[in-house]
């Protein structure tokens, strides 16, 4: 499957920035950039009463495309996009509570080195959008919340999943079915193509 993709997305598009007034589909705003346009319209959902959601930038692609197609290539979509900001992160950390109020213990500390063995070497595992050095704020809570003081001596090297917006120095440590519960079509095809690439033990 081809979908499109913005081919800079710091870069100043061509007319000065983006700009897009959906607000049937909750996409009213814009930006001199892609990141820009995503705070604003995240901004404009928020004051108007609409959910940011978890694929939100992908979906804004979408339409960013439809608008500046000459922004923008084709690419398959078994490659996720390679940009989560620091409120993605979060967004998708959160969705691993429901291990933590199901009483589910951690995997053993041996499973959770191996997973993370994985992960450092997959591209997936992507830096992600944040004004403050290393975790911040509100993940570093969420994170304490799920693992405690568990780590793996590559917690260093680990940065966010590509596919699922989970920070992974918590992911590593959750068992399986709680993190591909809920998970769209699209990403199971993408954890799969991820498993045949690169071994990842994240598959459904």
């Amino acid at each position: 499957m081809i979908r499109p993709k913005i081919r800079h997305r710091h870069s100043i598009p061509y007319g000065g920035g983006y700009y897009l007034n959906l607000p049937d589909k909750g996409m009213v705003g814009g930006g001199s950039s892609f990141g820009m346009l995503v705070a604003n319209i995240q901004k404009w959902r928020t004051a108007n009463g609409w959910p940011v959601g978890l694929g939100l930038e992908q979906e804004l692609e979408q339409e960013v495309c439809k608008a500046y197609p000459a922004e923008c290539d084709e690419t398959s979509e078994m490659v996720p996009t390679r940009h989560r900001s620091l409120h993605d992160i979060i967004l998708g950390t959160r969705t691993l509570f429901s291990h933590k109020l199901a009483g589910s213990p951690l995997v053993s500390h041996a499973e959770a080195e191996r997973r993370a063995s994985v992960c450092v070497k997959c591209p997936n595992n992507i830096h992600y959008t944040t004004p403050c050095g290393g975790i911040c704020g509100e993940l570093k809570d969420v994170v304490n919340a799920l693992v405690g003081g568990h780590g793996t001596k590559f917690d260093g090297a680990l940065k966010a999943c590509a596919i699922c917006s989970c920070e992974l120095t918590s992911a590593v440590w959750m068992p399986i079915d709680f993190q591909v519960e809920g998970l769209s079509d699209l990403q199971k095809s993408q954890f799969a193509q991820a498993r045949q690439d690169y071994g990842c033990w994240k598959n459904p």
